[in-house]
């Protein structure tokens, strides 16, 4: 996990970035652009993606078949007059009739639970060399906790990560109203740390394990031994 990792707090990264289906190209290629931004849907359970593309119509063609990223849905496309014929989406991809202008594409996608956190996924669908960009916009109250990206994207600068072709930005998120209790003071860099503390009985004892990681040196599945007899009875995480 990347900058905004805490120690004690594992990411699990699975993502996928696709790239599209290439418009036809009059002439030689000329790099076209995607800048991806995410939002929080009203409901607080969806995430909102929007995709702005900026290209040289005398480059490339007005039609237009994008890949759509795994889980997502597409809700439509517009441009500066106002919306754009699209395909009814098919095998994973639509395709979008423009108006040699600079557009926009909406999606939605779930957010998904992630330990104690919302995960919401991004990531530009294009090509090679097309300069992209994603940035999370966040409704007041949420907080960036963490995120993870594609090997070789640099730290965000601004709130935005850029880079060159497709990649892609996993963001853990605390929603309005839950407290993030930030960096654990007992994590130490590169390392872990363990605490145990034991409540003995006439008859049991009972054995409160902490344990605090360094989430970039570290997985986050963990095997740890049972002691003989021993039985588990809970797994929590800081938040």
């Amino acid at each position: 996990m990347r900058a905004g990792a805490r120690a004690g707090v594992a990411l699990a990264v699975l993502a996928l970035a696709v790239a599209p289906a290439l418009p036809v190209a009059r002439a030689a290629t000329s790099p076209w652009s995607l800048d991806e931004t995410v939002g929080i849907a009203g409901d607080g359970a969806h995430a909102t993606r929007a995709w702005h593309i900026a290209y040289d119509p005398h480059v490339y063609s007005n039609v237009w078949t994008l890949a759509i990223p795994p889980g997502a849905t597409f809700v439509g496309a517009h441009d500066g007059t106002g919306a754009l014929t699209a395909a009814p989406p098919s095998h994973g991809q639509v395709t979008i009739t423009t108006r040699g202008s600079p557009f926009d594409v909406d999606l939605t996608e779930p957010l998904t639970t992630n330990g104690a956190f919302l995960q919401a996924d991004a990531g530009p669908s294009a090509a090679k060399d097309s300069p992209t960009s994603v940035r999370f916009d966040l409704p007041s109250g949420w907080t960036l906790s963490g995120w993870a990206a594609s090997s070789g994207v640099a730290a965000p600068k601004n709130g935005t990560w850029r880079g060159t072709g497709p990649f892609f930005v996993e963001a853990l998120l605390v929603p309005r109203g839950t407290v993030d209790p930030g960096p654990d003071a007992r994590g130490v860099a590169g390392g872990v740390a363990r605490e145990a503390n034991a409540n003995v009985s006439a008859r049991l004892a009972q054995v409160d394990v902490t344990i605090v990681y360094d989430t970039d040196q570290y997985s986050p599945t963990w095997l740890i031994p049972l002691p003989d007899d021993a039985k588990l009875v809970s797994v929590t995480a800081p938040l």
